[in-house]
């Protein structure tokens, strides 16, 4: 694991823990070397999916901040998730975010473990 990705993942649970509003805290961002694109936490929109008539609806926080990269495509993803008392849990993305970091072209996401460890792998093969 990089210095990298330990700096960003403090600057993550700093985000999880003041903005996400939902019951799993997460946080995410987009970045390259040292260079972050976007940033997004999980978060309730109604807007999204707006044809279904049983809102809240959540936006999940590796979508959010993909959605707030201009150009994600070739850039990393890394996502972590907070417990009550603030500690890393197991933020690997779902099946749904994972078909979109594809689509948007992600090379390779970072996620905390439910030990707390930032592990990495390469978006085409997962």
């Amino acid at each position: 694991m990089s210095k990298r990705a330990i700096t960003i993942a403090d600057e993550l649970v700093e985000l999880a823990k003041q903005k996400s509003q939902l019951q799993f805290r997460h946080a995410a961002c987009v970045f390259m070397g040292k260079r972050v694109f976007g940033m997004g936490y999980n978060r309730y929109n109604c807007k999204v999916f707006s044809f279904i008539r049983t809102p809240p609806f959540s936006v999940h926080a590796e979508v959010s901040a993909v959605l707030n990269c201009s150009n994600p495509r070739g850039k990393n993803v890394q996502v972590i998730r907070i417990n009550s008392k603030n500690q890393l849990c197991n933020s690997r993305p779902c099946k749904n975010c994972i078909r979109h970091l594809k689509s948007k072209g992600i090379h390779k996401v970072y996620y905390s473990n439910e030990h707390g460890v930032i592990l990495s792998e390469l978006v085409e093969l997962m």
